[in-house]
């Protein structure tokens, strides 16, 4: 899901913004992973492996629509990083079920 980062050249220039700003959604999965694990771990227990996959399921696409309305309609750079947050949340959900299968 960081799609930006082996083509961050190329975005930055594509979009008119610093490298530091592409960098920046490869951050989010980062601070994302730590800051919704014990969320996740919650709602995986109190709801259960298929609801949760389902939820993540609609949120990723949700973000991939988002990143793509941004690419091709605004072209906002702000967008993007909007859609890459609801990827990134939506990560760690996907990342715990197979702990929660295992037990």
């Amino acid at each position: 899901m960081i799609t930006f980062s082996p083509i961050s050249v190329i975005t930055a220039k594509s979009f008119g913004i610093s490298m530091f700003e592409v960098n920046s959604g490869v951050t989010m999965f980062l601070f994302a992973a730590i800051l919704f694990n014990f969320v996740s771990m919650k709602a995986l227990e109190v709801y259960g492996l298929s609801a949760t996959f389902k939820v993540c399921a609609v949120g990723v696409i949700v973000g991939v629509w988002i990143r793509y309305f941004a690419l091709v309609g605004t072209g906002d750079f702000g967008v993007v990083l909007l859609g890459q947050s609801f990827i990134a949340v939506m990560q760690p959900f996907l990342y715990n079920g197979p702990s929660k299968v295992a037990t």
